[in-house]
């Protein structure tokens, strides 16, 4: 869509565009110049150029292959990094963004995090992420190399309470929040020089 003065929508001509199956996510990349749709069936990432006038046109090639089940996307802010949470896989697919905007895969093409991962949250100063897992109830916590190679801390996980979903981490980079879905509340969490989570005491509210 095109937005006119007012606000409202009007559809361009096409009216959509292609992507793989089961289209689950859109994002853009810092510039405005890229986007990228996960493919929760397909298990890929559609990669377009964003036209001049808004339109979206398919890279060559359309997609690039992530892990089973990709659930999530989330990209740095120089652009040049971006991270798939594959949530089938219990994985992070790691990215290198080229000057064309197609993303290539890091060596090794992924690192494990926690069973069925849910979202990935990269702090401000870009030097740490951390993974909600869904189903042990726990972060995945990793340092950001400065090739953006995502490499687990010691230990790779901390709890959380039961069934986290959502993640957040204050500006300053020195408290990180999840929610529990399952049994409302929120685990809190200082972050350490190194990155680290400690639980606060107490753990929840």
């Amino acid at each position: 869509y095109t937005v006119g003065s007012t606000g409202a929508l009007t559809a361009m001509s096409p009216a959509t565009v292609a992507t793989g199956s089961y289209p689950k996510v859109i994002t853009i990349d810092p510039t405005g110049h890229h986007a990228y749709v996960l493919n929760y069936s397909g298990n890929t990432v559609s990669q377009y150029i964003i036209g001049n006038g808004g339109a979206l046109t398919a890279m060559s090639p359309a997609t690039v292959a992530t892990g089973s089940t990709p659930q999530a996307i989330t990209i740095d802010s120089t652009g040049h990094y971006a991270y798939v949470v594959n949530y089938g896989g219990n994985t992070i697919s790691p990215y290198i963004i080229g000057s064309t905007g197609a993303p290539a895969p890091m060596s090794p093409p992924t690192v494990v995090t926690g069973s069925h991962p849910l979202v990935i949250m990269i702090a401000p100063t870009e030097h740490h992420a951390y993974a909600v897992n869904l189903y042990d109830n726990t972060v995945s916590q990793y340092t950001i190399g400065s090739t953006g190679a995502l490499v687990p801390m010691s230990p790779a996980t901390v709890a959380t309470g039961g069934s986290p979903e959502a993640i957040t981490i204050d500006p300053t980079e020195r408290y990180v929040y999840v929610t529990n879905t399952y049994v409302n509340t929120v685990s809190q969490y200082t972050v350490g020089s190194t990155g680290a989570l400690t639980a606060m005491s107490p753990a929840t509210v």
